[in-house]
């Protein structure tokens, strides 16, 4: 499937709050965070689209990242990539979303965005 750029599709992807919640357990900070994704069809007929996003991945052993909600999407958990297949009416929106969680050592400075 070729990527389009449609002006009759709008997708909005918005951090969710309250998810970015933080706790330190033995030595260890453990991060979660979601992500809510908007699909919206304003064209005048239906539509077929896949979406994709991604969560992250660590290549170091020390930091460990976890799919906690797939919210419906096919994961390549080698890539981390996520894909939602939809199929949207006329005006229609659907949400979609996802979460994951980040442990890693107090002390390792990390960004998470």
């Amino acid at each position: 499937m070729r990527p389009t750029n449609d002006q009759d599709v709008v997708v909005e992807r918005v951090k969710r709050k309250g998810t970015n919640e933080k706790s330190v357990i033995s030595g260890n900070r453990t991060v979660t965070i979601g992500w809510d994704i908007t699909v919206r069809n304003t064209k005048g007929m239906a539509i077929e689209l896949e979406q994709r996003d991604q969560y992250p991945l660590s290549p170091q052993s020390e930091i460990e990242v976890k799919l906690t909600e797939e919210g419906g999407a096919a994961v390549d958990k080698n890539t981390g990539m996520l894909a939602w297949k939809l199929n949207l009416a006329p005006k229609e929106t659907k949400k979609l979303g996802f979460a994951y969680t980040v442990k890693y050592p107090k002390d390792l400075p990390v960004v998470l965005e």
